[in-house]
């Protein structure tokens, strides 16, 4: 029971970083969807995991943005 929860309180900052990125990626998504409809569009398209990087792609203007966790 003590490694669990060892192991449980070790894991809690990685998964809280996890969740930032992904909130901080999709807010800069966003504010490029909106800021730049021209290339980012059309909005509100979901947001993808490849390998360590946060992927949209836009079809309508076969555009790609991304971020990559450290």
């Amino acid at each position: 029971m003590k490694f669990t929860t060892l192991l449980f309180l070790a894991l809690i900052p990685s998964i809280a970083a996890a969740e930032n990125f992904l909130i901080n990626s999709n807010k800069l998504f966003n504010f490029a969807e909106e800021s730049y409809p021209e290339f980012f569009s059309p909005a509100g398209v979901a947001t993808t995991i490849l390998d360590a990087y946060l992927v949209r792609y836009y079809p309508s203007t076969d555009t790609y943005i991304g971020t990559r966790s450290e």
